[in-house]
């Protein structure tokens, strides 16, 4: 099988799963490659490998099987969620677009730095969402704590062009932060299991 043929399988299977999931969970899934239509800056429209609403909220996934440098890949992906902010901005429109970015590779740390400082969640096999950890987490510890306040303080669509909101926090030291905590997690999971066996 060729690299592109198993990135699209990558991409048709990732998508298919999400759509199933967002169903059961009783979310508004599109269909998997969907062509979002909202107006944009551009005039352009959008395909996203799944994408699905949550109340007011738009989460589209982009998925990525590549050996390639993911930068590349995540600054065209926020620009196509740039593109329908912009489009709804201008309109004077509130547009709440949640950017999820899905690879197979480890994504560079300047990467994560950048996609962390226009609101996009990169899931790759070292970086699990901060939402899953919390589940995992006893309610109230001190590690779950310090997770939902990472969580408040990372910028999101609504926030990334209110150009008069002072951002209190750096991309880079959110990263740290977040780094910081993962390692805890994988700590505390590990002493878990131990203590299980």
């Amino acid at each position: 099988m060729t690299k592109t043929r198993a990135g699209h399988l990558f991409e048709d299977v990732t998508a298919q799963k999400i759509y199933s999931h967002a169903r059961s969970l009783g979310l508004r899934p599109n269909p998997p490659r969907h062509t979002l239509n909202y107006p944009t800056f551009s005039g352009d429209s959008y395909q996203f490998d799944a994408s699905f609403s949550l109340g007011d909220d738009i989460y589209v996934i982009e998925c990525k099987r590549t050996k390639m440098p993911a930068k590349v890949h995540i600054h065209y992906f926020n620009s196509q969620i740039f593109d329908y902010l912009l489009g709804a901005k201008i309109r004077k429109q509130n547009l709440l677009m949640k950017g999820i970015f899905l690879s197979t590779v480890k994504v560079r740390e300047s990467s994560m730095i950048y996609a962390i400082a226009n609101g996009i969640t990169v899931i790759d096999p070292v970086s699990p969402p901060m939402e899953y950890m919390v589940s995992t987490l006893k309610e109230g510890s001190v590690l779950s704590k310090a997770m939902k306040e990472l969580l408040d303080k990372l910028p999101d669509s609504s926030s990334i062009l209110d150009f008069d909101r002072v951002r209190r926090w750096s991309a880079s030291d959110l990263f740290k932060e977040y780094r910081f905590l993962c390692k805890r997690w994988r700590d505390e999971l590990e002493t878990r299991t131990y203590a299980q066996s």
